[in-house]
């Protein structure tokens, strides 16, 4: 796995030895002890530039890709990729709550899942879980926009690629 920070990798491990000693019922653990949120990619870019950048910023991003063709952005992000229905893995919760896993198929993305965080989720058992399969998709979608701007491919506004091609328009 790759990881946006050496704290969120730190975090992720911390995570994985509190579930496994959860599983141990020998281990004198809680079940109901609550796991902390996972960083998102935009609370690590947030942390690599001193504070400037949070997903606050990115509010009037989600209202616009919410309404957007993800497949039109992320073929002008990957040329030639297509976004079949397969690449999203979603989840149903009781209660009609949803979460969803974004597998990016583009060879130069390694493989990249992106899961959603934050933008009117609401973070329960390890997961952020949403009203609608649409936030869900979108707040992933922002995760992995978010990535490819640490890559250097999407401007920092996440307006469009930093080869000029806009995402949204006004």
């Amino acid at each position: 796995c790759w990881y946006p920070t050496k704290s969120a990798a730190i975090v992720a491990c911390k995570r994985v030895v509190l579930f496994s000693s959860q599983m141990n019922t020998n281990a004198g653990f809680s079940s109901s002890v609550p796991l902390p949120p996972p960083p998102s990619y935009a609370e690590a870019w947030n942390n690599s530039t001193g504070g400037h950048g949070t997903m606050d910023m990115y509010t009037g991003v989600f209202s616009k890709l919410k309404k957007a063709d993800m497949q039109a952005i992320y073929n002008k992000i990957f040329p030639g990729n297509a976004l079949p229905r397969t690449v999203w893995k979603t989840d149903r919760i009781m209660g009609g709550l949803v979460t969803t896993a974004f597998h990016s198929p583009a060879k130069e993305d390694a493989g990249g899942i992106y899961h959603p965080v934050e933008f009117g989720g609401t973070f329960t058992g390890g997961k952020w879980w949403y009203p609608d399969e649409k936030m869900a998709k979108t707040s992933a979608f922002i995760q992995f926009l978010l990535k490819c701007v640490r890559s250097g491919l999407v401007t920092g506004d996440l307006s469009g690629t930093t080869d000029g091609r806009p995402f949204f328009t006004k």
